[in-house]
């Protein structure tokens, strides 16, 4: 799973709850640094392949809508989940973001939990083992940074 970070570091610690949340259930997220270029998150998630991208902001605006945009044209077969943590009458936001692209649009990290095996359930993929459990990621349980995690290719 790829976590990015809408604006700022604070969009970024809230990745990293939900990290922290996820990580029992087996989930490993890769959150990109908060405050880069879009270009250079967007190559990163390109290249992690993940099997979700969460897209976290404490706020809204059109720069979360132009995100979903921009992440749903280079990963069309990604489901993406918005995280606008705090959010209060957000269902005029929810349709923007998901006419936007966005497959749901949570508002609490509680609700991210429930919503990340959702999404990534619809998509099921055997484990190496047989036994049909295997995490998302096919990765090790934890939080690992998409910058150091993306390796050059030769």
């Amino acid at each position: 799973m790829a976590g990015c970070p809408a604006h700022d570091e604070a969009d970024r610690v809230g990745l990293e709850m939900l990290a922290h949340l996820l990580e029992p259930a087996g989930y490993t997220v890769r959150i990109a640094p908060a405050g880069g270029l879009v270009s250079e998150m967007m190559a990163a998630v390109q290249a992690a392949r993940p099997g979700l991208i969460c897209l976290g902001s404490l706020g809204e605006g059109s720069n979360v809508r132009h995100l979903v945009k921009r992440l749903r044209s280079a990963c069309p077969e990604i489901p993406i989940v918005v995280g606008c943590w705090g959010l209060e009458g957000s269902a005029e936001v929810r349709t923007e973001l998901c006419s936007a692209g966005a497959d749901d649009v949570v508002t609490s990290l509680a609700e991210a939990r429930v919503t990340v095996p959702r999404l990534t359930r619809s998509s099921p993929q055997p484990s190496p083992s047989g036994s049909g459990t295997n995490p998302p990621d096919h990765a090790p349980a934890g939080r690992v940074d998409i910058e150091t995690a993306v390796e050059e290719v030769p």
